[in-house]
């Protein structure tokens, strides 16, 4: 299990510089409307693949009249330490989320990371899940499942797919015996 021993925020959301020390055991986050709770735990989740929990742009992620942002963490795993670095910056126009492990962003140490950390965050909006649609809870379990096992997605995405050539087969009336079983 991944341990995050501390994190830093530059420019990050409503944090201009701001450094977080984890407890061993458990970290509960608390204040008023509008503090910063939510924003630390997305800065935790851009720790891995994707846009954070709000699936926000990047932009929206920089303070008010920054031009990037920088997050900073030392996360512990089978007592190995791991600098991570997450950080915004401008290429061709577009703002791109710049990863590193260990000052190295090669596709190896991303698979490492990505591999190695996942994370489950409930947020109070989160209720809808139980007054939504089926497929919506089915989304929420797939996410679940994949933050415990990253291959989870290649799983679903072939199951989808071979519903799809289900489908079209029987829809065409030329139906494949052998695809079928």
């Amino acid at each position: 299990m991944v341990k995050i021993n501390n994190i830093s925020l530059i420019n990050f959301r409503n944090f201009e510089n701001k450094e977080i020390l984890f407890d061993k055991k458990i970290n509960i986050f608390f204040g008023d409307n509008g503090s910063g709770k939510t924003n630390i735990l997305e800065s935790i989740s851009l720790l891995s693949k994707g846009r954070g929990i709000r699936n926000s742009n990047l932009s929206n992620l920089i303070k008010q009249n920054k031009e990037n942002f920088f997050i900073k963490t030392l996360l512990e795993l089978n007592n190995n330490l791991y600098n991570v670095e997450v950080y915004s910056k401008t290429i061709d126009n577009k703002i791109k989320k710049i990863i590193n492990v260990n000052d190295d962003n090669s596709k190896e140490s991303l698979n490492f990371l990505n591999s190695s950390l996942s994370n489950l965050i409930f947020l109070p909006e989160m209720e809808r899940l139980f007054q939504s649609s089926p497929t919506y809870r089915r989304n929420f379990i797939d996410r679940l499942i994949f933050s415990e096992n990253n291959e989870y997605n290649k799983i679903i995405n072939k199951y989808k797919k071979n519903l799809l050539e289900r489908t079209k087969i029987l829809q065409q009336n030329q139906i494949d015996s052998n695809w079928i079983n």
